[in-house]
């Protein structure tokens, strides 16, 4: 990122029109299921105004199952480091300009739709990649948790 899009970063995120398209979600997993604990792409925004941050993002349909799992989270930001909070989530964001914004999440009472997320897996992988994707689902449904990170746009 060259400066003047580092200032221009500065001046929306300062102003309030920070905003954020997409990003990637990943489960915390052994190190046997790390390649297949990654979910690139999935569709995320965060925006700042007012000194608050908001996320939004929706958990993958592997994870969770095929209802819309679109989660929203806000925190005031008073330093590099933002507690967030909403229905089903809680967790930490790091702000760092020029780098992707990045929150660790837990998700207390979260619904998963089993049988949902086991078909979603179906249509979605096969062989090694659905046996792995499968144990990394049933490790989120066990605890279920992860690290949202979003590209500046």
């Amino acid at each position: 990122m060259n400066a003047g899009n580092v200032f221009k970063l500065f001046l929306m995120a300062t102003i309030g029109q920070f905003a954020i398209a997409s990003g990637s979600y990943e489960v915390p997993a052994s190190a046997e299921l790390a390649a297949h604990a990654k979910w690139e792409r999935i569709e995320a925004s965060a925006e700042i105004s007012d000194g608050e941050l908001k996320i939004r993002y929706c958990l993958p349909s592997d994870l969770v199952g095929k209802r819309l799992h679109q989660i929203v989270a806000m925190g005031q930001v008073d330093g590099k480091f933002v507690a967030v909070s909403g229905k089903h989530v809680s967790g930490y964001c790091m702000i760092s300009l020029g780098k992707p914004l990045t929150c660790i999440l837990r998700y207390p009472k979260m619904p998963i739709d089993v049988v949902s997320r086991d078909e979603s897996l179906r249509q979605n992988f096969t062989g090694v990649d659905f046996e792995s994707r499968s144990l990394v689902a049933k490790v989120f449904g066990a605890d279920p948790a992860g690290l949202l990170s979003v590209e500046l746009k």
